[in-house]
């Protein structure tokens, strides 16, 4: 077992690849990201690409005990410890902080909604939302289903993503640091 469990959360393109892959570097921990390890893989399997959809398919298809199993094989087999992303539903994280304890730490990665709008149009994935109005409406659909607000009020560890990369990277070197991840 890993001897450190950390868990990324934020909203849709707060970040958070971007900081597990960082954190994976500078610790030499292994990688996790729910959704593109899970819930996409999935998602294509069907057909799926509109994230409106997705809900639907976590919702219906994707179970805690599924999600939980998968998690629980990646952060088993990882070697040291690992980074855990897109971590978004509260029942996830109530399972890790009880199957892992102290070795299990959540980090929320917050940056405007604007912020990330433009993210996610400069990125262009198949199926985002191409106005602030339908990106604004999904996240509130997502943090009803999943308890992000309550998720989010959980994480002892909070970075703020709304400048340039090496701002984002400098906080995260500081925590490291500390000893906070």
């Amino acid at each position: 077992m890993p001897h450190r469990i950390i868990g990324v959360t934020g909203f849709r393109c707060a970040g958070k690849a971007t900081v597990a892959e960082y954190l994976a570097q500078r610790t030499g921990y292994r990688k996790f990201d729910i959704s593109d390890d899970i819930v996409w893989p999935l998602a294509r399997q069907r057909g799926i690409t509109d994230l409106e959809d997705t809900l639907v398919l976590v919702r219906n298809e994707l179970t805690d005990d599924y999600m939980n199993g998968r998690t629980t094989e990646a952060i088993d087999a990882a070697p040291s410890g690992i980074v855990v992303s897109s971590l978004r539903m509260l029942a996830g994280y109530e399972f890790l902080k009880q199957r892992y304890g102290e070795e299990f730490v959540l980090m929320y990665l917050h940056a405007h909604q604007e912020v990330r709008f433009q993210r996610s149009l400069l990125r262009a994935r198949e199926g985002d939302k191409k106005t602030l109005g339908d990106f604004s409406e999904y996240e509130w659909r997502e943090i009803q289903q999943y308890k992000t607000d309550e998720l989010i009020n959980r994480a002892s560890v909070v970075v703020v993503n709304s400048g340039t990369p090496e701002v984002l990277f400098r906080q995260l070197d500081a925590h490291l640091a500390c000893g906070n991840l």
